[in-house]
């Protein structure tokens, strides 16, 4: 890194995941104290409640044995005689059992215990206070213990004081309570009969106290606890909440100044590091300190290999003694800052060793005291290889120029030339000498025609378009220009496969590929030598494929030029295909011709291979695909001259050259059309004025006086709205649309053009023009 990078995870976010883990552990705490302080305030309560019971409990105890205590003091109590109570059976061995007062009322003894168990029934009865007395061996059967009484009594008698629980009588919960009964004085008076003595355990005195009112009150004491606490901790929560919003704010306040210090340090960074200029800074003993992205793109060494090294790394070994004194000797200025204004020309060298050419500037500071040095860089190696490209180019663009506009006018010959020999090939020539002579000229102006395509398609400096193409013809008709370019000394065979497969082909790109390994294949054979030139059906699988960058198996057309020439050592076959490398001496090559190949072929879906071998020659290979069109190239090149349409419309003909206007009138007259004709655009006004109706304008682009051929167009639809337009131009549509003289949607036909062809195209306007308006 060359500066530290601008890292918003440890400013807002991270402090934002801070205070969110402060908060949620304020919240877990708060609500963990909430709910402790809840869960113990309900234990609280729950022991208070169950204290409450308890003291109830204890206090019917105490008084069911304050009540019997008082009853065995007296020796028992004696009742009336009631249906309630009876003279009991079960103390039939007391004298005084039953006795009669003075005044005949009839008494009998009442137990104690009895007494009391009658006081528990009336007390359970008033106030829900269940009591009784019961022992392991009793008198009465309606004494006897139940399942807790019994385990009580085995408890008390072992010793227990107390015995206490919470269980369940006829469904509803209560807190029973037992405690102990031993022989007083005075029980043996009842019981002394049973065996028992004095101070011997005899049974115990029980209490159950219903605990649905304790446990309603404890419910409801719960559910305000609850709300309280539930206030409490919804207010703790705001204030940890407003606590929260409060950090928030600081975080975004403190996360703000950062991140206006971090968009400082980005944006200097930014720009520091899209500079293609390579930047460099040293402290005062040369140390590199700052590294630019720019000055690893140009050194080839990453920041981490270089910082606080010596920055003669960066320099070629025999000028490091002259820079480290030319460095003193321009600081011995004494000046607090120091810039060099004027850019020099240095060399620098790469990790890899090699060097190259630079223009530096160095400036001189004071940063905390410390002397420190800035070296701003650019590699100027291409900037050098530019410019000599650029002159080779501008010289290249006068000769496009000139071809331009040379093969314009020859288009326009051979527009008149083609035109009248194929008209005159259609008239009575009886002689088959005649016919031959025709013909042939016929064909060398077809020949000339495409010159001049390939001509403009170069001073267009942009790819033709590609066609359904027969390598074999291709190559047949490269061979002469072959032998015209690589001289007499030099052997040319064809090897031609005879079922070779169709291809869509640029012929003019594969012409131009062909020129440049033919033109190769000659400078490694100045001595002379075999240029063989060969096609071929490949069908490449998988693994064959695979030697190829990006390429799809299947079917392909191979195409190789092959020379014995001096060959190339593997270290040049490696980069043969780089732009700019050559091994020709300056002046000699521009080192484009090979990547062009290759440019080529790859843009055909294809691809292109070297063998060579130092001394053994070379073979190069172009790839490229099969194409499946079921249209075949012999039945374009069967269409007849007959196929021409006629027509009966008016049509008017502006163009300038008189031999191409006489040849399209007498072309469209032979077709039954009706020609009216104009060599400007004024005369073509002049014309439209004079006639209700025209069916089709057939115009040049190019005209003279002032007027174009869209300004007649625009003129003439103005005119007639129902009508068609077609223009014609020895220039291409992409010349004429890169100059605004033709749209996209506008019909061309390009000059030369033969007689079917044009009658063809204005039977397509004539027909088409109220389907889909002017221009088709």
């Amino acid at each position: 890194m060359t500066i530290n990078k601008v890292n918003k995870d440890h400013h807002q976010p991270g402090f934002l995941r801070l205070l969110w883990r402060y908060v949620t552990v304020a919240v877990l705490v708060w609500t963990g104290v909430i709910a402790g302080s809840l869960a113990w305030d309900s234990y609280l309560i729950d022991e208070q409640f169950a204290a409450l019971a308890h003291k109830e409990a204890v206090a019917n105890i105490n008084k069911d044995q304050r009540f019997r205590l008082w009853g065995t003091k007296h020796g028992g109590v004696y009742v009336p005689v009631t249906e309630e109570t009876p003279p009991s059976p079960y103390l039939s061995h007391v004298p005084e059992r039953d006795i009669e007062t003075p005044s005949g009322r009839k008494l009998t003894l009442l137990n104690p215990a009895y007494m009391v168990r009658q006081l528990m029934e009336d007390h359970a009865e008033l106030y829900g206070v269940r009591g009784s007395i019961t022992g392991l061996i009793v008198l009465r059967p309606g004494n006897a213990p139940d399942a807790w009484q019994k385990q009580a009594l085995l408890k008390l008698k072992a010793g227990a004081d107390e015995v206490t629980a919470d269980t369940e009588i006829d469904g509803n919960t209560y807190h029973r309570m037992m405690r102990p009964m031993y022989m007083k004085p005075g029980c043996g008076k009842c019981h002394g009969h049973l065996g028992f003595k004095l101070g011997d355990f005899r049974g115990g005195v029980s209490v159950s106290v219903p605990l649905e009112p304790y446990i309603a009150a404890k419910h409801e004491g719960i559910v305000r606890l609850a709300l309280t606490h539930g206030l409490i901790w919804a207010l703790g929560m705001a204030g940890i909440g407003f606590g929260a919003r409060q950090v928030r704010g600081r975080i975004d306040e403190r996360y703000r100044a950062d991140e206006q210090l971090d968009a400082h340090r980005a944006r200097f960074e930014t720009m520091l590091n899209q500079v293609p200029e390579a930047f460099v800074m040293m402290d005062g003993e040369h140390r590199i300190q700052l590294f630019s992205e720019g000055a690893a793109n140009t050194f080839g060494y990453r920041p981490e290999e270089v910082l606080g090294k010596s920055v003669e790394i960066l320099m070629p070994e025999i000028h490091r003694a002259g820079h480290a004194q030319k460095v003193r000797d321009w600081a011995a200025g004494g000046a607090a800052m120091q810039t060099a204004v004027e850019r020099g020309e240095i060399m620098g060298q790469r990790k890899d060793g090699s060097v190259f050419s630079a223009e530096a500037s160095v400036s001189r500071f004071q940063q905390a005291g410390e002397t420190m040095y800035t070296a701003a860089l650019r590699d100027i190696t291409e900037r050098k290889e530019r410019d000599e490209l650029l002159r080779q180019s501008q010289k290249m663009e006068t000769v496009g120029q000139l071809t331009g506009g040379v093969s314009h006018d020859f288009n326009n010959i051979l527009a008149a030339i083609i035109g009248n020999l194929d008209l005159i090939e259609d008239g009575a020539v009886d002689s088959e000498a005649s016919k031959e002579s025709i013909a042939t000229a016929l064909r060398a102006a077809l020949r000339g025609a495409e010159l001049t395509h390939r001509l403009l398609a170069f001073s267009r400096q942009q790819p033709l378009n590609a066609k359904l193409t027969h390598i074999n013809e291709i190559l047949q008709n490269f061979e002469q220009l072959a032998k015209r370019t690589i001289g007499e000394n030099i052997a040319i065979e064809l090897k031609l496969a005879a079922d070779a497969w169709l291809t869509m082909v640029d012929v003019g790109q594969l012409e131009n590929a062909l020129l440049n390994l033919a033109i190769n294949a000659r400078d490694a054979m100045p001595d002379g030598g075999r240029l063989t030139i060969e096609s071929a059906n490949r069908h490449l699988e998988e693994d064959g494929a695979a030697d190829f960058e990006d390429l799809t198996p299947g079917d392909y057309v191979m195409v190789a030029v092959s020379d014995t020439g001096s060959g190339m050592p593997a270290e040049v076959r490696e980069r043969a295909f780089e732009p700019f490398f050559t091994t020709k001496d300056i002046g000699a090559g521009s080192g484009l011709g090979l990547s062009m190949v290759f440019g080529f072929a790859r843009q055909s879906g294809g691809q292109v291979s070297i063998e060579s071998k130092e001394w053994a020659g070379t073979t190069v290979r172009i790839y490229l695909p099969r194409s499946w069109e079921t249209t075949d190239a012999e039945s374009i090149a069967r269409e007849t001259q007959g196929d021409r349409p006629r027509g009966s419309e008016t049509i008017l003909v502006v163009e300038d050259e008189k031999d191409v206007l006489a040849y399209l009138v007498k072309a469209l007259e032979r077709q039954g059309y009706t020609v009216l004709q104009a060599g400007h655009g004024p005369a073509a006004l002049e014309i439209m004025g004079a006639h209700d109706m025209i069916d089709l304008l057939l115009t040049d682009v190019i005209l003279p006086l002032e007027m174009s051929g869209r300004d007649v167009a625009k003129a003439f639809q103005k005119r007639y709205p129902t009508a068609g337009v077609l223009y014609s131009s020895g220039y291409s549509r992409e010349v004429l649309n890169s100059r605004n003289q033709l749209d996209e949607d506008m019909a061309l036909i390009s000059k030369p053009f033969r007689p079917h062809e044009l009658a063809r195209r204005v039977r397509r306007i004539l027909d088409g023009r109220n389907q889909a308006g002017i221009g088709l």
